[in-house]
Formats: C-alpha cells, structure tokens, sequence
C-alpha cells in the first residue's frame, strides 16, 4: 500500500481554486430558477444599494449589480451609464463579464469610460456630464457585474429602490441597506413589499434593511397601469435637507412647498419697460381673462424655451429680469417670468410643479417629495382655473393637453405647498370627427375626399406631424392610412385657429379595388379608416389593473355614393355595445343614391380590476367584429 503525501502549499492551491470557483460559479446560469427565466429577457441576481447618509447635506450611494442578459432585448441592462454635476458624482468601479458557466470573461474599468452627448438643440446650459461603458458582448447568456458609487453633495431628495425598472426582468436578491445619524429623520414610502423595513439602532446610528427574494419579471399587457406603481420599490426623502446653503424640509407638502417659494424668492423683478407695457396692456382691456391671454401671448411671442441645468438652476429659475433681456428660459425660468407680468397687474397666480408626460405615474400625495419636472402657471379663477403652460410658442391660450392634464400639481403659494388637480379633458374634447365623400364606380373603385377634425388630446397627437416639413407629412400620411389599394392624392393639414386645439386634416384618396364585385352585386365595406383592431386574450391570468387613461370620442360618418343603375340590396343592422369601458354605436341610411354610415366610439376614462379583463376582450372583440360591416349593392 502506498503512502500519499500531500504538501501544505499544494492544499493551499486547491483551497484557493476551489474558492476562486465557487465565487464564479455563483452566476452560473444553470443555477437560475426557471421561474425566474419565464418571460425574462434578464435576470437580476443581485441589486444591491447601500446608502450612507451623513448629514442633511451629504450622502454615499454604494451600488452593486449583477445581471445575467438572456437574449439581445435584455442587453442594454449590462451597460453603464453615469452622471455628474455640481451636486452628484458618479464613481465607477468596475464591470466584469462572467459566461454562461459564471466563468470570468473580460473586464472594464475607468479607462474605458467615454463621455455621452446627449443635449438637444433646446439645451443652453449644463454642467451635466454623462459618461457610459458599453461591454458589447453578445455572447447569450452572459452575467455582467456592476459596482459604482454616488455621492450626493447636497440634496433635496434620495434615490429610490425600485425593483422592475422595465418589463421582462426578473430579481433573484435585492437589498437596501441605509444607515444614518440616529437624530436624522429619514422618510420612506414602502409599495408592494411583502415584508416592511427591519429598522434597529447600533452605535449612534440608526440601520434600515430591506429585501425582496425571487420577483418574478412583470410582462406589459394591454392598457396596462404605471409600471413604477405595480413594482416592489421603496422611495426615499430627507425630512430635513441643505443644498447649495439653501435650507428646507419635506415633513408636509406645506414645506416643500416653502422651501421652493424660498428658492424663487426675488426672481420676479422685471425691467421698467416691461413693467411700462403690461400696464398699458391692461388699460386697453376690462376683461381680467383677456388681459391674461393677451400677457400670455406676449410670453410666447417674445420667448421660446432653452434647458438650463447648471448648479441650483437645475431648480431655480433664472431671474425674470433676465429672461426679458435674452428672451429666452427653461420651464422654471419662463413660468416665473410669466407670474412676474401677472404680478405687476394685481392678478394673483402660482408657480406650479408637476410631473409631466402622457404617461407620467400619478403624485404620491401620502408621501411630500421630489416628485416633479415640470413647471407651469396656475391662475386661480372662478368658476374655472386658468392653466398656463409657458414653454410652447404654440399651444392655445388655457390648453394643457395630455403633456400634464388630469393630474395632481403642487401650488407654490404664500403660505407653502398645496395640492391641485389640472384640467381633464371630456370625451367630447379628446376627439377625432371625420367626414368622408365617397363615390364606387361600377368596377369597385373609388373616389374619397375624407376631413378628419383632430382635438385636445389627439390635437397633442398631430402637432409633431403638422410641425413637420411636407415629405414627413406625406410619409405620415400615406401609412396613416390603412385602406387598401389607396394612393393619396392630395392632402393639407393645418390648425386653422391658433386659439383653439384643433388640427383638421383633408385628404384625397383614389382607392383600387375598394369593393369586391361579385357577378351584379358589389359587396362593399362601411368602416372607411377606423377599423377596430381584436386584442388578445391572455392565456393566463392577468397581474395588472387596467388602465384607461382618458376618456375620448371618435365619429366617423361615410357618405358613400353608389353607382348609377344600382340599388342597396342589403346592409347592416344598427349596432350599439354598451360596456363598463366604453360605447359603441353604428347607424346606416340610404336616401336615394347615397349611403350613409355613421361610427361612434367613445372611451371611459377609469381603472379596471383585472378580472374584468375578459369582459374587455368581448367588448373589444365585438367592436371588430362590427366594424367589418358591408352592404350588398345590386345591379337593377
């Protein structure tokens, strides 16, 4: 028998490897729970933030993340991105590209960092910086690890822990740790957490923990809700804050409202000139709302909107004086400057913020913060509230559109911050009415001369397309219109009333091949341009409410005119669909050669549970069906 003998060094070595291969083996892919790959085009398999707080005015965000990309849609979630300014600078350490086996493959540091430009024209100043590391590898599945700082010198608000920040991700582990003087009065908010904050104190300081284990990957269904509402987050603010030297707190919208009205206190002054001239223009005027829109077109007139975003400008607006010499300001800047000529006239209004956007997530009301990135005017009136928005040389006079209407806003007012609703928009507002000419010929063609009047929230919808040069109008045209055999003859469009958001649309359509002619009949399709489309039913069971944003109208009416030595041998029935979440209506008239079709659908604005996500599909379903409705023409 053979003595083996092993020496120290050699068990060393092994030790070291065997460690060495489990600290790679961890991002093994094999090692994922299927159910955390359903549906996912990453995996988290660790997010990790530990925040250090040390004053009112200075704060270290430490951030490890591991992500395993499972296919090309996932591989924008292994690549950096960083900023800097006067108050946050991003520290990167280091990121490392493990293979499918947890093997390490590559590895990034500071040097391969490279600045990104992403400034638009509208952007004057800025002393942001974004720098970027792209590992662009490609190499399914793959983990890259990601570990950086943040350090926040001055602040008014905290990074927030948040799980899902897009669809199709899942999470393995996250954590956050945050730690903090035990006289320091941390704020948060806990949504959709199954298990709270384990809060204990060591040291003179106080230790908030959070975790959540194997978050299953949200998918994006239809008329889905906000997704930063259906995730597991925490969001986090200071009670009490310095930046800058400024001095606030945020126990109560109150005093954050306070310390923003601290923050543009002085700013209003205009030059006498100014001053000089929107006195005259109230003179000429004993209507208050008139002068209001008359000092409201002189702002879009003289001043257009450029971004500032240097120091505390990125939430201080530039003194009005300022904006008057250079006519020109960010959206802080520009408000301020219109409350400005309101105020030399008596007529009182607020500095409001909000969080704007079509799809912006409603205001946390239960939880003051920084929620905001946006500011407009609010003019208080009876019986209706003036609102302003005052970075567009375009928008009519009280318009919002869908940029921030139907929304909670913050009221910067004498006495502090208060909570307003804006404008909702009615279904009769938010409306699409066409108008269309038709005329067969024997052989199923046709001729259509169509007028589609678009308003308030489609208005927002067309304005990027009528401010476009004519070759983009006719490109957007010609695939907006989904009829078969078209080709587009002749169009305008054009907002014939800048006081009003209206956009009306004309086209001249010659259409090959409309109606089928079958031996002496023609069988001919009644919805023009606004055919309904099925959605889908959901194999499984749905996760997330559904959401209607807003309620809207849509009227179509068809006139079509048959050929000569024809007759309308059959049509449809009317229709009418009524549903929690809209209505929908049809009505066909013959009065001599002429049919006539006419199509309404309207919306319900309103927040669905997801069991009445069937009832949606049905409803839906049988408008499609109904919008495939023909008449049968014959010949006499």
């Amino acid at each position: 028998m053979k003595t083996v003998r092993i020496s120290l060094a050699a068990i060393v070595v092994c030790l070291l490897f065997r460690l060495t291969l489990s600290a790679q083996s961890q991002y093994n892919v094999s090692l994922i729970d299927p159910e955390n790959t359903k549906n996912s085009k990453a995996v988290i398999r660790l997010l990790e933030h530990n925040l250090m707080i040390n004053s009112r005015s200075s704060a270290t965000l430490r951030v490890k993340k591991a992500v395993t990309i499972l296919n090309e849609t996932g591989r924008w979630e292994s690549v950096y991105f960083g900023v800097n300014d006067k108050f946050t600078n991003y520290h990167f350490t280091n990121l490392v590209i493990f293979n499918k086996d947890g093997e390490k493959v590559k590895s990034f540091g500071t040097m391969d960092l490279l600045p990104v430009v992403t400034f638009s024209g509208s952007t004057l100043y800025s002393d942001v910086i974004f720098r970027t590391l792209d590992p662009d590898y490609r190499t399914y599945p793959f983990t890259a690890e990601i570990t950086y700082s943040i350090d926040l010198k001055g602040y008014f608000s905290l990074p927030a822990w948040i799980i899902a920040e897009d669809y199709n991700i899942s999470t393995e582990k996250a954590v956050l740790n945050v730690i903090a003087p035990a006289d320091y009065n941390l704020r948060f908010f806990e949504q959709n957490l199954p298990v709270g904050v384990v809060k204990k104190t060591e040291n003179g300081k106080v230790l908030f923990d959070w975790k959540i284990e194997n978050f299953n990957a949200l998918e994006k269904e239809p008329f889905f809700p906000d997704l930063e509402r259906m995730t597991p987050a925490v969001f986090l603010a200071p009670g009490n804050f310095e930046i800058a030297g400024w001095k606030g707190s945020s126990f109560t919208w109150q005093d954050y409202g306070r310390f923003i009205a601290d923050l543009n206190t002085g700013r209003n002054t205009l030059p006498d000139n100014m001053i000089a001239r929107i006195r005259e223009i109230a003179s000429e005027n004993q209507d208050t709302v008139e002068i209001i829109r008359t000092i409201y077109s002189l702002l879009q007139e003289k001043t257009r909107y450029v971004s500032v975003q240097i120091g505390i400008g990125g939430w201080q607006p530039i003194e009005a004086k300022k904006v008057d010499e250079t006519s020109y300001g960010d959206c802080k800047a520009l408000s301020n400057y219109m409350k400005a000529m309101l105020d030399v006239v008596g007529i009182r209004s607020y500095y409001t913020l909000i969080n704007a956007g079509a799809e912006a997530p409603q205001l946390l009301r239960s939880f003051p913060s920084n929620q905001f990135n946006h500011a407009i005017i609010c003019v208080p009136r009876k019986p209706d509230t003036i609102w302003l928005e005052c970075t567009s040389q375009r928008i009519p006079f009280d318009y919002l559109g869908s940029f921030t209407d139907d929304r909670d806003a913050l009221l910067i007012t004498e006495e502090g911050g208060i909570i307003a609703r804006t404008s909702r928009y009615k279904a009769e507002e938010n409306c699409i009415t066409r108008k269309a000419s038709v005329t067969i010929d024997a052989s199923g063609n046709g001729k259509a001369s169509v007028i589609t009047k678009y308003s308030s929230f489609f208005y927002d919808r067309m304005m990027p397309v009528f401010l476009s040069d004519l070759e983009d109008q006719k490109r957007w045209v010609s695939e907006s219109v989904s009829i078969p055999g078209n080709t587009l003859e002749k169009f305008t469009i054009n907002q014939p009333d800048k006081s009003h958001p209206v956009i009306i649309e004309t086209l001249e359509l010659s259409l090959k091949g409309y109606a089928s002619v079958l031996s002496d009949r023609i069988i001919l399709p009644l919805n023009l341009m606004n055919r309904s489309s099925r959605i889908p039913v959901s194999s499984e069971t749905r996760v997330s409410e559904i959401l209607l944003r807003r309620e809207t109208t849509q009227i179509d009416t068809i006139i079509f005119r048959i050929p000569q030595g024809y007759y309308v041998l059959s049509s449809t029935n009317p229709v009418s669909i009524e549903s929690p979440f809209g209505q929908y209506r049809t009505s066909v008239e013959i009065i001599d050669d002429k049919l006539i079709y006419i199509r309404q659908q309207s919306t319900n604005k309103g927040t669905f549970n997801p069991s009445e996500y069937p009832e949606l599909v049905n409803y839906y379903n049988q408008v499609a069906s109904s919008d495939m409705a023909k008449a049968v023409i014959k010949k006499l």
